[in-house]
């Protein structure tokens, strides 16, 4: 198929998508994922995101927001 390294190179490069923030926006609209009418905080990281979610929510409970948290 292929005579030189460069041609197989060239051709997977060419097939290789480039994925963007607004691509990956594009796709979730298409398939109708509700992520811009949802409201929430997404917290992530190594340490800390326990005591960071609770001094979130009690900030927001103090504002008279409903809140709930998930730990994955």
């Amino acid at each position: 198929m292929f005579v030189h390294i460069k041609e197989a190179c060239a051709f997977l490069e060419g097939r290789r998508h480039k994925t963007t923030l607004a691509r990956f926006k594009e796709i979730l609209d298409e398939i109708g994922l509700p992520y811009q009418r949802l409201k929430m905080i997404h917290v992530a990281g190594t340490n800390g995101k326990g005591s960071t979610v609770n001094d979130l929510a009690c900030i927001l409970m103090a504002a008279g927001y409903h809140v709930g948290t998930l730990n994955w």
